[in-house]
């Protein structure tokens, strides 16, 4: 038995001449939370429509533990897939009550629909809302809703598709750890869709970056944040310094001074997060430099500053003045870039 919950190889899609879908390739370990994560138009959402039937593949395979779901020859319609989708839009039925809703997409005896309807209802904090429609439940109980909703098929996969981009950032976590918890209880494979890099790191397990229609770096939150694959992940995760230098002798010598690397030698382009960057009071032995805007960001604060003619973002425990003088010190290893995707 495969311990993979989801297959996918060289998936190939398009509409008419404009190619959406470009050779994606991606594993789900059964019981694994993935955090799908790239910005509008990447290809997110025609992804998960062909991982749900809504689309047919034109190229590579779709796997569901060893069963092949679509491939060039073979389409399994969306009800026959071991899937359950949250959409954007939630799409709930208006006219139904949540109880309806849950017992309309179960699936097995009636009683058994309700005894399990109503542990979902319990277990999601909506006892009580049993009579209520859609009109009549906050924003976040809806989208609790339509998880229960999804999860009433007993589904082998569950698919969210941002299903949080209409909520407050705070809310949103409150469903994410929801959703991680549910995920335990009932080991449901969860796949689920975002452009925020906040939600996809606390949410998910794995990080899948995506790009013009590829995968371009799957890993764990922390090694995606600290070890992008290429410039594109970097600069879509968050405050960054992408700079150049040359490797001499295990050394990249560069604006920052000479720092420890593991990299052949020659020239690289590099990434260091603000948080990997120091600004400090002038101190002889490091770079010199000059600040040109700060933001408080809660813990400490956030310092551009002028070194030569480049920028560099760097973090700090003290407010500066604009103008300042400073010293930046590398604090973390930097990170070799690859090519981004063409």
């Amino acid at each position: 038995m495969s311990d993979l919950a989801l297959s996918i190889q060289g998936i190939v899609f398009g509409y008419g001449a404009t190619r959406v879908l470009d050779g994606v390739d991606l594993e789900v370990r059964k019981g694994e939370v993935l955090a799908l994560l790239g910005p509008s138009g990447c290809g997110k959402t025609t992804l998960l429509r062909c991982l749900a039937g809504f689309e047919r593949v034109e190229q590579g395979s779709i796997g569901y533990g060893n069963e092949i779901a679509a491939d060039s020859t073979i389409h399994t319609p969306p009800g026959e897939r071991p899937v359950g989708m949250v959409f954007q839009n939630l799409a709930l039925w208006p006219h139904m009550t949540a109880m309806q809703q849950l017992l309309f997409a179960g699936k097995g005896p009636r009683q058994r629909r309700h005894v399990r309807a109503r542990e979902l209802l319990k277990a999601l904090g909506l006892e009580g809302m049993e009579r209520r429609k859609p009109h009549q439940l906050s924003g976040g109980q809806a989208q609790r809703l339509a998880l229960g909703r999804a999860l009433m098929g007993e589904p082998e996969v569950l698919i969210l598709d941002e299903p949080l981009s209409s909520v407050d950032p705070v809310l949103a976590l409150e469903v994410g750890d929801l959703l991680k918890s549910l995920n335990r209880e009932l080991g449901v494979t969860v796949i689920y869709v975002t452009h925020r890099r906040e939600e996809a790191f606390h949410v998910g397990d794995r990080v899948a970056v995506m790009q013009k229609g590829r995968i371009v770096q799957v890993g764990a939150p922390r090694e995606i944040d600290r070890q992008p694959e290429n410039e594109f992940v970097a600069r879509f995760l968050g405050p960054c310094n992408i700079l150049d230098g040359e490797v001499r002798d295990g050394r990249l010598v560069c604006v920052l001074g000479e720092l420890p690397v593991e990299s052949d030698p020659g020239p690289v382009r590099f990434v260091l997060r603000d948080h990997g960057i120091r600004c400090l009071l002038p101190r002889d032995d490091l770079p010199q430099g000059r600040v040109l805007s700060t933001s408080y960001g809660g813990r400490d604060w956030q310092v551009e500053s002028a070194v030569g003619e480049l920028t560099v973002i760097a973090r700090s425990d003290r407010p500066w003045a604009v103008g300042d003088a400073c010293s930046l010190e590398a604090v973390e290893t930097p990170w070799i870039l690859k090519e981004d995707v063409q």
